[in-house]
């Protein structure tokens, strides 16, 4: 499944459907599964690229949110991309277009309040927030 999911995402870059099923995919097969989320760990970087690639797309944002999400709070490491993700996803919380929408609010926090804590040496930051599964 999870080479798959990485072709996807690598040749369907233009469709933000693919895109946000990719996401949604992620999100479910790292939900509270540290294994998975260790081997989708790479994936993370082509999250950041499709949230940045369809910017405007709610959706997209949302289920990006939920992998990274996902993602960071089911390992221990920081990964390579979390600055980058970071930074994309503290510009959209400040975005107008997404002020009053509060999954999108609500899980772009949370990734950044998970890898505030991994900054700051808490490894116990999975404890503190919750993984959640992506439904349309």
């Amino acid at each position: 499944m999870i080479p798959q999911v990485q072709e996807a995402m690598l040749h369907h870059v233009d469709s933000v459907l693919v895109q946000q099923a990719a996401c949604r995919t992620v999100t479910n097969l790292s939900l509270q599964h540290p294994a998975n989320a260790l081997v989708l760990m790479p994936i993370g970087t082509m999250v950041v690229k499709a949230m940045q690639k369809h910017p405007d797309d709610t959706k997209m944002q949302l289920f990006g949110c939920l992998a990274l999400n996902n993602l960071a709070i089911n390992t221990t490491a920081l990964p390579s991309w979390e600055g980058e993700a970071n930074e994309h996803v503290s510009i959209m919380v400040m975005k107008s277009r997404f002020a009053e929408n509060t999954a999108v609010q609500q899980w772009a926090k949370s990734f950044m309040l998970v890898c505030d804590k991994r900054r700051a040496g808490n490894t116990e930051a999975s404890a503190k927030v919750t993984n959640i599964k992506a439904d349309d």
